[in-house]
């Protein structure tokens, strides 16, 4: 494993259903297809930064989706409209 390296874990947020990303210093590029769940990725990094989470979508079907990272957990529960 490298030197200084962080992973978050994405559970059951946007398309994934579990997502594992490594960030290191510097820079981090998140690539792939589109509508492939790269913008959620940067949103929950973000929310894990303490951004909003409030418009994060919990994946279809499910009750509640996870974040964690950074020595911060944040769990995402479904809202009634």
């Amino acid at each position: 494993m490298i030197k200084n390296t962080h992973t978050i874990d994405i559970r059951d947020i946007g398309p994934h259903t579990h997502a594992q990303i490594i960030v290191t210093p510097g820079v981090n590029i998140v690539s792939g297809p589109n509508e492939s769940g790269k913008s959620i990725i940067v949103r929950c990094v973000a929310a894990l930064a303490g951004g909003d989470a409030k418009s994060l979508p919990i994946r279809d079907g499910c009750a509640s989706g996870l974040i964690s990272g950074f020595g911060t957990t944040l769990s995402i529960g479904a809202r009634n409209s």
